[in-house]
């Protein structure tokens, strides 16, 4: 039987190579002979044929092979190919425990390494390694992908960390990514932009403006914040972590708060505005008053003092704006300096001044020196100030409130013996919460014991983000009203009212509506570019140095990772939309036909509302009123003569 092997070996198998191959005779010579033959130098048939088994189609014999060739003379070479041959079987737990074994032994090699991380994500284990932490493969996976500093195939290394991240998170996330257009589809519009594009250069007219749902549909979508504070404090298993790292270190949280009424919602947000959240998730940020960094500190050091006091209001109603403006899901910017001349926070890229007061007059004073900062108010103001082109109202801000809650929220503070290690968040959740119960209190309607359980309920709501709805009013909240809003909301069709421009128009007027669908496209594409430009980069680049404040903290925290790299993953997510809607655009603009770059206008506008800027409103405003000339030229009576007057494009 040896002496057929061996004649298999020398002769048939160079002579019928593909046999061979498809039934596995190097395979089985092999293995006979592992069984059967007295003596075997096994170092020589590793040497000569090891990389062979590795790469054999027949995974069966060859793990057979590799565990036999183990026992014999078991080494790192032999340990190394079964993680391979277990890896291509997806047999993964038995790879991933090969790949580890031979990396406590081994030099790293990246190869190698990445094969064991595509291990992890293949295989989805809720717990990695129950002696380690709760964390399952997927964590586990993002924690290691980002330990990477100098990966030589980055490429991989990112395809890994997206394969990561989309596994983890939430279907209905991932069904807000960008839709795959159908093939046909997207060659029957090139085919209909290419005929309008023949029948321009031989001298005819489009009338149309370019719509196209698919080519919409196509683009990335930003990622909406309220949706991941929804999807966050959904996070029983992180939710859990985050609750026993405020138990593990002994912090009592203030006025009557349990570790449950931190959310991993809140933590996201006042991550946001100030990334030392993460690191004692504590709120000591750059824009803070000196010494002012735990609520012990404020009622100790404010309550005598009225200019103290009058400080702190401010800084309380700015730090409530920065927390309403990031749940709705602007980025947020505190200046490098807290005594920043003309404005006091950086708001979608545009600086913006916070106004507390009931004196109209002094916020529009605020004008005489900064002509160009927007300033946002009190609700208070709503009436006085709401029209005025430079001026937000937040609806959710309150100047007795905010004075309220700096005077009896410190004292209620101040009356806690245990407060000096209690852990500090921002004054505002607090305060707010514990002025708006404190009148029941008062009056005795409830006992001290159930103030607290109210206060805390509240906090944890307020922090938590569960305010819904547009908190902002003014002329810069830019939203798509009017006919753009249509649009971007239910096609061309509904804003025309089912009249086509080429057939709806009389031949009189044709020339007419044939140039206020240029003005119209000719907006648009600029509107593309503006935004693109001057909110989406800004937007893109905010969210990457988050992504690495974040990237950071999981890896200084292995002994948190679940926490950690639940609010990475979002961050991460949030950030490549961005940046690929940033590319998508870009790409429409630089390389696309009439049609497509009129897309990017399309999308940029749905998009704006997600902004603030002083530019953005003036310039909705104005596609919305050459749209409205191009709809009445679009209408049949259009052409009448006691109404051209009113027709002409402006």
């Amino acid at each position: 039987a040896l002496e057929l092997v061996e004649l298999i070996e020398t002769v048939f198998i160079p002579h019928y190579q593909g046999h061979a191959k498809n039934y596995a005779w190097l395979e089985q010579c092999i293995l006979f002979k592992l069984k059967h033959q007295a003596s075997m130098n096994i170092s020589e048939l590793v040497s000569r044929y090891l990389s062979k088994i590795e790469k054999s189609e027949h995974l069966q014999i060859s793990r057979e092979i590799l565990k036999i060739l183990f026992e014999r003379e078991p080494s790192n070479a032999v340990i190394k190919a079964q993680a391979i041959v277990y890896k291509r079987s997806q047999i993964y737990t038995s790879a991933i425990e090969k790949f580890e074994y031979y990396f406590e032994h081994c030099s790293y090699q990246e190869t190698l390494y990445f094969d064991y991380l595509e291990c992890l994500i293949m295989r989805k284990n809720v717990i990695y390694n129950q002696e380690k932490g709760e964390f399952g493969d997927l964590q586990y996976a993002v924690y290691l992908l980002c330990s990477i500093d100098d990966a030589k195939d980055r490429a991989l290394q990112g395809n890994l960390l997206n394969r990561a991240i989309t596994a983890l998170l939430p279907e209905d996330v991932i069904a807000t990514r960008p839709e795959d257009t159908n093939f046909l589809a997207d060659m029957g519009r090139g085919l209909n932009s290419f005929s309008k594009g023949v029948g321009t250069f031989f001298g005819g007219r489009d009338s149309q403006i370019p719509y196209s749902e698919g080519i919409i549909a196509s683009a990335p979508k930003l990622l909406k914040n309220k949706k991941i504070v929804e999807c966050l404090n959904q996070n029983q298993k992180a939710q859990k972590e985050l609750e026993k790292i405020l138990s593990d270190q002994g912090l009592k949280v203030g006025v009557g708060l349990t570790a449950s009424a931190y959310s991993l919602g809140l933590i996201w947000d006042y991550a946001h505005i100030d990334p030392s959240v993460l690191d004692a998730l504590s709120f000591a940020s750059k824009g803070n008053p000196e010494n002012l960094n735990t609520l012990q500190d404020i009622s100790a050091n404010t309550l005598d003092s009225a200019g103290a006091v009058t400080r702190l209001t401010g800084y309380v109603a700015e730090q409530q704006v920065a927390l309403n403006l990031q749940q709705q899901g602007h980025t947020v910017e505190f200046p490098d300096s807290a005594n920043q001349a003309g404005y006091d926070l950086i708001v979608d890229g545009t600086p913006m001044q916070v106004k507390c007061s009931m004196d109209a007059d002094y916020v529009l004073s605020h004008f005489d020196k900064y002509s160009d900062i927007p300033v946002i108010v009190n609700s208070e103001l709503a009436e006085q100030l709401g029209n005025h082109p430079m001026v937000l109202v937040d609806t959710t801000l309150s100047y007795e409130a905010v004075q309220e809650t700096t005077g009896v929220g410190l004292e209620q503070v101040s009356d806690f013996a245990d407060v000096g290690d209690m852990l500090p968040i921002p004054l505002l959740t607090i305060g707010l919460a514990a002025y708006r119960n404190y009148g029941d209190f008062n009056s005795g309607k409830v006992d001290g014991e159930q103030y607290l359980k109210n206060v805390g309920k509240e906090t944890a709501a307020i922090a938590g983000g569960a305010m819904t709805g547009s908190m902002l009013l003014g002329a810069l909240a830019g939203l798509a009203t009017g006919g753009v809003g249509v649009i971007v909301a239910s096609g061309i069709g509904a804003y025309m009212g089912g009249v086509a421009g080429s057939t709806g128009a009389n031949s009189m007027n044709r020339e007419a509506l044939c140039n206020q669908r240029d003005i119209v496209v000719k907006l648009l594409i600029e509107f593309a570019a503006w935004f693109n430009e001057n909110l989406l980069v800004h937007r893109t680049n905010v969210l990457f140095k988050q992504l690495q404040s974040f990237e950071t903290h999981m890896l200084n925290n292995a002994d948190r990772i679940i926490t950690f790299s639940t609010l990475l993953i979002y961050q991460h997510e949030a950030y490549m939309r961005a940046y690929h809607l940033n590319q998508w655009i870009l790409h429409k603009l630089q390389k696309g036909n009439e049609m497509e770059k009129v897309q990017a206008g399309w999308v940029a506008i749905d998009e704006s509302s997600n902004f603030i800027s002083v530019d953005l409103q003036p310039k909705i405003n104005e596609i919305n009123r050459q749209l409205e000339i191009y709809r009445e030229l679009a209408k049949p009576d259009s052409a009448q003569p006691n109404r051209t007057h009113q027709l002409k494009p402006a």
